[in-house]
């Protein structure tokens, strides 16, 4: 419990470190983005929506120049691709292999998705 006048102590994930902050400043500190749900809707495409309430697909075939390493060379293969989960525990997606990207890069290179492009109209181009 925290003396009157004292100010709150708040957790920054980003310098894994403890921080003083008043009040105020509680509203300016940035929301850690996490993909909070996932939907395979074709061949290395996945739409995910984020913590934030946004959604945007993801066409990992167009980032495997930045997705360099043997972890990721697995993820190649349609039906390793295929296999992406999102751990309850986790704030992103993952392969059975240990491969996982950072919130924050899917979120920076997903293309947002109209409102008007239902999950059921993706799925159907994902089926043609």
């Amino acid at each position: 419990m925290n003396d009157a006048g004292a100010q709150p102590i708040l957790w920054n994930h980003h310098s894994d470190a403890l921080q003083r902050s008043s009040t105020a400043a509680f509203s300016e500190v940035s929301m850690l983005l996490a993909v909070t749900k996932f939907s395979l809707i074709a061949p290395y495409t996945l739409r995910l929506e984020f913590n934030d309430g946004v959604v945007k697909e993801v066409d990992f075939s167009a980032q495997w120049a930045q997705m360099s390493g043997p972890i990721f060379q697995p993820l190649r293969d349609p039906a390793f691709f295929a296999q992406v989960t999102l751990p309850p525990d986790s704030e992103t997606i993952e392969w059975p292999n240990g491969a996982d990207l950072a919130a924050e890069f899917l979120y920076e290179v997903g293309v947002p998705v109209q409102p008007s492009r239902t999950r059921r109209h993706a799925q159907q181009e994902f089926q043609m």
